[in-house]
């Protein structure tokens, strides 16, 4: 007698011949078709000029890279293997966008825990990502018990408070550009440092630890949530 738990998956085997990995790999090679025929050529960044050259010099090390990075770029340049180096703004880069987007975290959360050394009373700061990978890596990587970290991203905003306790004075703010709203606040901004692994997907991403609000902070948050929460 089947039990409640297995009928999904009996009557799934039961209506299709496609076992799950065979789904799963149908569904990668679509997405791969996709990218190559919607992808458009864009210009390269500087480094990967090199990665280009370095791919035309295989080699079991080199300078500054690893050799995969060689190897990536010959199969890319040599035999027409482009597709997963193509990421999803169309631009080919040395890695694909799913390994270019594991790098840089750690270095982010480094950067992360200077700016909390400086930043005085954890109860007076709060801290900010632009995105949930940025979010997230503090509340992996950085140690605990540290401040509230909060973004506007995804299931991010539906966690961020509606109102900031009267004493909260320091936001630590991450994001690869300080935007003019943050800079009209703080009279006191500092940049803490960031991703320069060029490898990464978040490169140039910074942490800027804020200080000294030209007005009331937990004011201007409770305005900046009613935007966001709407």
């Amino acid at each position: 007698m089947l039990s409640i738990l297995s009928t999904p998956s009996y009557y799934y085997r039961m209506k299709t011949n496609i076992r799950p990995l065979q789904l799963a790999f149908i569904l990668v090679l679509g997405k791969i078709a996709l990218h190559l025929a919607t992808a458009n050529n864009l210009g390269f960044q500087r480094d990967e000029f090199l990665y280009l050259a370095l791919g035309q010099h295989l080699d079991w090390g080199y300078w500054s890279n690893p050799p995969f990075i060689g190897a990536i770029s010959w199969l890319s340049q040599d035999l027409g293997v482009e597709g997963p180096l193509r990421w999803e703004g169309g631009k080919l880069h040395a890695l694909p966008q799913d390994y270019a987007d594991m790098l840089g975290w750690t270095e982010l959360a480094a950067a992360a825990d200077r700016a909390l050394a400086q930043a005085g009373d954890p109860n007076n700061c709060i801290i900010y990502g632009e995105n949930y990978g940025q979010a997230g890596t503090i509340d992996h990587y950085c140690p605990k018990p540290h401040p509230t970290v909060v973004s506007f991203s995804d299931s991010y905003r539906l966690w961020a408070p509606d109102t900031l306790a009267p004493n909260v004075n320091t936001f630590i703010y991450i994001n690869d550009e300080l935007g003019d709203d943050v800079k009209d606040l703080f009279q006191d901004i500092q940049p803490m440092g960031g991703i320069t692994d060029t490898l990464a997907r978040e490169f140039g991403t910074m942490v800027y630890l804020c200080r000294q609000p030209k007005r009331s902070f937990p004011v201007f948050w409770v305005a900046r949530m009613r935007e966001v929460k709407g």
